[in-house]
């Protein structure tokens, strides 16, 4: 008898772990022309890790009240961004990303941003993720049926690791394909990568993000906004986080506020729009002009090429979607919204986006804050205009949804006004040096990349 149940204990053990040699790691397959993708060893990217991480990505289970998952905020077809949830930082090529939110109120790597969101933003109650279907996805990814923040975090780091924009028709062009392109997306392409467009600094390398802060021109008054309001340091005030262009037709409104609502009108902008600051950016051309002067031609070239960086095929990757069944649990909530708000009021709709929205940014730690308290931030928009009507404008298929005019204003402050998690900021090497390289490679005509 003793022999029997020292076996059913042995047996009850093993029903509880799993040997790690039964995970199995994923090539990412990182194009050679991008920077080396850093994976921490604690957290090597297994398959049942993504598929963990990707189910509670769309898992509503992961909000206390079960009223909201991530892809609520973060919608596939709209380049993982949303236009109406405000500040939203697209979730693409975040494995290169070390500073987090427009102002980089938080930095670390993929695990400790995803521990932000479970712990933080989503203040996970671990005892909603304890069911049959999720402990054994904890069991095949990590070899326990335990399930903690932690190892919640870490699959959502996996899963945002296989998130990677590089497929576009630039890419494509980039690799060798001269008809990927046409003339006035060439056009476009040339007026970026030289001084006549100035893009290429800031929206350096296969990633079209430098990862660092700029004051770009947007306002005269700066003082206590942007970097400057982590930091405490005028010299950071008013500068933001350089974000990716990849995909960009896709993730309006643009700038840290929503304030543009078309790539024309951030052209127009970069083109006769800039404002001194003392802060503003020596990057900028031509600030006491306004900016670029680019000619209608060059503006429409130029559009032209940043409409050539949006990425089909990471768009409609369906290991990206929804995970098949969900695990018998509703996912994206924020699906159900947009359908109805093609046939019912828009303010009824927004009302019910207020109820399952997170309002306020949560009180985070900076980098500086290890070492003291900073006061947390409201709103990343707080002090300056919020430049709300851009939104209204934005097109695109979503849910079969075009806001318009007509909107509620009164329901805007139910919106989700945090600047979600994740923007960029990350390899510090040399962004111009690369940025000219660049340059100099794809405004070639006829070139071919040798990789």
């Amino acid at each position: 008898m003793a022999l029997l149940a020292a076996a059913l204990s042995l047996t009850a053990a093993c029903a509880q772990e799993a040997p790690s040699n039964t995970r199995e790691l994923i090539d990412l397959r990182v194009p050679r022309s991008f920077p080396r993708m850093i994976v921490p060893e604690d957290n090597p990217t297994t398959r049942q890790g993504v598929a963990l991480g990707r189910q509670l990505y769309y898992d509503r289970r992961l909000d206390p009240r079960g009223a909201r998952a991530c892809a609520d905020c973060h919608l596939q077809n709209r380049g993982f961004s949303n236009p109406m949830v405000r500040g939203v930082i697209p979730h693409v090529n975040l494995a290169w990303s070390y500073y987090f939110l427009w102002d980089g109120h938080f930095e670390g790597g993929l695990e400790e941003a995803m521990r932000m969101e479970v712990e933080i933003f989503f203040g996970t109650d671990v005892n909603r993720l304890r069911e049959p279907d999720l402990e054994e996805m904890f069991l095949a990814a990590f070899g326990t049926r335990e399930i903690t923040t932690r190892r919640a975090a870490y699959a959502l780091a996996q899963f945002q690791r296989t998130m990677i924009s590089q497929d576009s028709r630039f890419d494509r062009y980039v690799d060798g394909d001269a008809a990927a392109i046409n003339e006035s997306e060439r056009r476009g392409m040339q007026i970026f990568y030289s001084e006549r467009g100035e893009c290429f600094h800031c929206h350096a390398t296969r990633l079209f993000t430098d990862n660092r802060f700029h004051n770009i021109g947007l306002d005269r008054q700066v003082a206590g906004t942007g970097r400057g309001a982590i930091t405490h340091d005028p010299q950071d005030d008013g500068r933001f986080k350089t974000p990716t262009l990849r995909n960009v037709d896709r993730t309006g409104p643009y700038m840290h506020d929503d304030r543009f609502a078309t790539l024309e009108q951030v052209v127009d902008f970069y083109s006769e729009g800039l404002v001194f600051s003392d802060t503003i950016d020596s990057l900028m051309p031509n600030v006491s002009g306004g900016g670029m002067r680019l000619d209608p031609q060059e503006r429409a070239d130029l559009v032209a090429f940043l409409r050539t960086l949006t990425d089909e095929t990471f768009l409609n990757n369906p290991d990206l979607g929804p995970p098949r069944g969900g695990g018998g649990v509703e996912l994206c909530h924020s699906a159900r919204i947009w359908a109805a708000t093609s046939s019912v009021d828009f303010a009824r709709a927004e009302r019910k986006r207020g109820e399952i929205a997170h309002v306020g940014n949560p009180r985070l730690r900076s980098s500086r804050a290890r070492r003291r308290e900073t006061p947390g931030i409201d709103d990343v928009g707080r002090g300056r205009r919020r430049f709300a009507p851009a939104r209204e404008a934005v097109t695109g298929d979503v849910g079969g949804l075009v806001p318009s005019s007509s909107e509620n204003r009164s329901n805007r402050g139910a919106r989700c006004r945090a600047t979600k998690l994740h923007g960029a900021l990350s390899p510090r090497p040399s962004a111009r040096t690369s940025a000219r390289v660049f340059a100099k490679v794809y405004a070639s005509p006829g070139h071919r990349a040798e990789t």
